[in-house]
């Protein structure tokens, strides 16, 4: 349980960082609405759901990552705002 906490607690930071920094006024594909976290849980789960084996902790980031990738910055599109969501 202590890993889906600090899983989770990251995935609202970042939610709510992409949420105050990309709005719609920037561009109209900026609207961040609480079912991106839904659909990120379900990228997640997508990902490991038929898996025949255990997952470790530095698979389950590398597929919570690029699923937040896909989610928040292939949406960006000026360069430097996909470079800050890849370091954030």
């Amino acid at each position: 349980k202590g890993e889906t906490d600090v899983i989770t607690e990251a995935m609202i930071e970042l939610f709510t960082a992409c949420q105050k920094k990309f709005t719609p006024q920037m561009q109209p594909q900026y609207f961040y609405s609480p079912r991106e976290l839904s659909r990120w849980v379900r990228g997640i789960y997508e990902a490991v759901v038929h898996m025949d084996h255990g997952l470790t902790r530095e698979e389950l980031i590398r597929i919570w990552a690029h699923e937040a990738l896909r989610l928040f910055s292939d949406r960006l599109v000026e360069h430097d705002e996909i470079e800050w969501c890849s370091n954030k």
